[in-house]
């Protein structure tokens, strides 16, 4: 073996060489290959079954606009995180802009009550300052946390 190692060194050294940049790729492909999975894992399982529909967001909408004391505002889905974000009138309160966001809470089922974490996002720029307060409903509590400001 050692006398055809000592013959064909050339060979050796290529097929040697061949292995490892082979060994290489290999182990590359394997370590960066694209995962398939979604990229929440199974924290959505379940979602389909508790869709926030199109007519849901509309009802929402309806709510916040009803109430005649917001200027614009938005709804975002993100998964399993509903952000709800409005802007109020200058001459609004923040326990009035908190108001608003129980009044939401009331559309929702109990069911996407349940499942969903809501976010709320209420801005009010007023000419003495701007106030923002942020207010949080997780799927498992009753009510909302809000922003000690």
């Amino acid at each position: 073996m050692k006398k055809l190692i000592n013959n064909n060194k050339i060979i050796f050294i290529f097929i040697v060489f061949i292995l490892c940049v082979l060994i290489i790729v290999i182990g590359t492909c394997l370590f960066f290959k694209p995962n398939s999975k979604n990229s929440y894992g199974d924290r959505l399982n379940g979602i389909n079954e508790v869709k926030i529909t199109n007519d849901r967001e509309n009802e929402i909408r309806r709510t916040l606009d009803k109430s005649n004391l917001i200027d614009k505002n938005n709804i975002t889905i993100n998964g399993k995180i509903i952000y709800i974000s409005y802007q109020v009138k200058d001459d609004v309160t923040r326990e009035q802009a908190k108001e608003i966001a129980n009044k939401v809470l009331e559309c929702f089922s109990e069911e996407e009550i349940n499942f969903y974490d809501i976010q709320f996002i209420i801005e009010n720029k007023k000419p003495d300052g701007i106030f923002v307060v942020f207010g949080s409903k997780n799927s498992i509590s009753k009510n909302i946390v809000w922003t000690n400001n």
